[in-house]
C-alpha cells in the first residue's frame, strides 16, 4: 500500500493507494468512494547549518501520516561556507585598509561632481584627480573581481580535502598586501 497525496490549500491530505502488479492503481472503495482523509504532520523538518535534508519517508499510524525527514551533515558545504565567508571578510578588509570608507564616499561624490560638470570642462587638478580615483577604483576592482573567481572555484569543487587546501589568489594592493616583512 502507498499513500497519495494531494494539496488544495492546507492541511495536506492523503488517502490509501495500491498500485497493482501490473501498474494499475487501485483506491479501496473505488474511485468515487468517500475519501480516506488523515492528519498529515512534519518531523524532522527543521535542520541545522551545514545539512541537507532527505526525505520525507511516510508512515500511517492510526488516523495520522507521520512524514518523516532526515538531516544529512555535509562537510562540503560547510568547507564551502567557511571559505567563502573568509574570503569576503579579507576583501572587505583589504579594501578598507587600502582605502578607508570615506575616502570612497569622496570618491563617488567627485565623481558625481565631475559627471555633471562635464568633461570637457575638467580643470587640469580635475583630470588628474579623475586619473588617480581611476587607479585606486582599479585596485578595488582587482581585490573583488579576485574574491569573485574564488566564490565561482569554490562553488565549483565538489572534494572537501581539495576544497579545504584552496585559498584566494589576491592582487597587489599598495601598503596593504603582500604584507611587508619587516
Amino acid at each position: 500500500m502507498e499513500l497519495a497525496f494531494w494539496n488544495n490549500g492546507s492541511p495536506k491530505k492523503a488517502r490509501k493507494k495500491i498500485v497493482l502488479p501490473n501498474g494499475d492503481v487501485m483506491f479501496p472503495g473505488g474511485p468515487d468512494a468517500s475519501l480516506d482523509l488523515y492528519k498529515y504532520e512534519e518531523v524532522g523538518k527543521s535542520h541545522g547549518q551545514h545539512q541537507s535534508l532527505t526525505g520525507p519517508t511516510h508512515s500511517l499510524n492510526g488516523d495520522t501520516i507521520t512524514a518523516t525527514y532526515e538531516a544529512v551533515y555535509d562537510p562540503v558545504e560547510h568547507i564551502r561556507e567557511q571559505k567563502i565567508s573568509a574570503c569576503k571578510a579579507t576583501a572587505g578588509s583589504l579594501i578598507v585598509q587600502f582605502i578607508p570608507e570615506y575616502k570612497q564616499r569622496n570618491l563617488l561624490a567627485q565623481g558625481v561632481i565631475l559627471g555633471d560638470k562635464g568633461r570637457a570642462n575638467w580643470t587640469a587638478e580635475e583630470l588628474a584627480a579623475w586619473d588617480a580615483a581611476q587607479v585606486i577604483w582599479g585596485i578595488v576592482s582587482a581585490v573583488r573581481t579576485a574574491s569573485n573567481d574564488f566564490e565561482v572555484a569554490i562553488a565549483a569543487e565538489t572534494d572537501a580535502a581539495t576544497l579545504a587546501a584552496m585559498e584566494p589568489t589576491w592582487p597587489n594592493v599598495p601598503g596593504v598586501y603582500p604584507p611587508v616583512q619587516n
